[in-house]
């Protein structure tokens, strides 16, 4: 009998013979992971603990990933200080031995809070980190995480959380190595005007496999949602991506969209997209949109023109796309 867990499941399940509909992975260890704290700042409050506090909420993952990640008691709840502006800090995951660790985070009325997380090392067990988050009213979180695990290690990264009134929450992810990637992410917007922004670059090589889900759920009127995920695919590696904007009745006036570009290196890669609007609301819109092949013909014959063999362009452009991910990064100063 398989055992793996299911994960990333859509809102709304299509056809099952298109194998889109969620992912398998392997179960965790029972490993706790090593979450350091590189950099810190006197505006947070601290704690480890045994569970979380942020309890009853969705995550991209699901209720599968979230049990397994239950089991290990091992949080990190981080907390912003009231009136605090700006606050920072640096995290660091090692998932040398595989297992499991969560991160809670609070973001409390009128604060701003970055905080940053480096995942690396190697395994061939599964590592499994999830974060959940609560925004309160006019709060704002960057959350940035960057991950260069070894190419025979495989990770899983669940993030669910709520966004209050007039709140902004903008997630970066950066996934540029290892053999099995499991993104999911699910951000409720329940207060009025909420905000949430979502970019993701990648790249996949060899026979690396990704599988994301990203859902922005509406829950209040005005609320807005921008997804924007960028890829290099090379090799045999494959890629799933699943972005559902549903809009439920009472979000009038909300907003959403999305978009995917994917730079196909090699004609053996294997990518599906999937992009869905679920809406039970009049006054909204939304919109989405996928850019997926090789290069466009006018842009090659021009750079060939200038002398440059084609690999170096492809090499070239695929490097941009990342890099225009990295600079949405904020750039903050940390306290010593």
């Amino acid at each position: 009998m398989e055992n793996k867990m299911i994960v990333n499941s859509m809102p709304s399940p299509t056809f099952n013979w298109l194998g889109i509909n969620n992912a398998k992975m392997p179960y965790p260890n029972d490993n706790k992971l090593l979450i350091s704290i590189e950099h810190n700042s006197d505006k947070f409050i601290i704690e480890k603990s045994e569970e979380f506090s942020i309890k009853n909420i969705e995550t991209g993952m699901g209720e599968n990933f979230q049990k397994e990640i239950e089991k290990a008691k091992n949080i990190l709840r981080i907390e912003t200080k009231e009136n605090c502006d700006n606050a920072a800090i640096k995290l660091s995951l090692d998932i040398t031995g595989g297992g499991k660790a969560g991160v809670e985070i609070k973001v409390n009325e009128n604060t701003k809070a970055n905080i940053f997380i480096d995942i690396k090392g190697k395994d061939e067990d599964v590592a499994a980190l999830e974060i959940r988050y609560i925004l309160k009213d006019n709060a704002a979180l960057n959350l940035i995480e960057q991950s260069y695990i070894d190419k025979d290690s495989a990770f899983a990264n669940d993030i669910g959380g709520v966004i209050g009134k007039s709140a902004s929450f903008h997630l970066i992810q950066l996934v540029l190595g290892g053999k099995e990637n499991y993104y999911g992410n699910f951000a409720s917007l329940k207060g009025e005007r909420g905000n949430f922004t979502y970019d993701m670059a990648y790249t996949t090589k060899d026979h690396e496999m990704l599988d994301i889900n990203s859902v922005a759920d509406y829950r209040n009127k005005k609320c807005n949602a921008d997804t924007t995920v960028y890829g290099v695919m090379r090799h045999h590696s494959s890629k799933a991506f699943r972005g559902t904007i549903n809009f439920n009745h009472g979000c009038p006036g909300s907003k959403g969209s999305e978009l995917e570009k994917v730079i196909l290196m090699d004609k053996d890669v294997h990518n599906k997209t999937v992009p869905v609007i679920l809406c039970d609301e009049e006054d909204v819109e939304g919109s989405h949109g996928a850019s997926l092949g090789r290069l466009d013909e006018n842009i090659m014959h021009y750079m060939r023109s200038r002398g440059l063999p084609e690999k170096m362009i492809y090499e070239m452009m695929s490097n941009a796309m990342v890099d225009e991910i990295k600079a949405k990064i904020p750039k903050v100063e940390f306290e010593d």
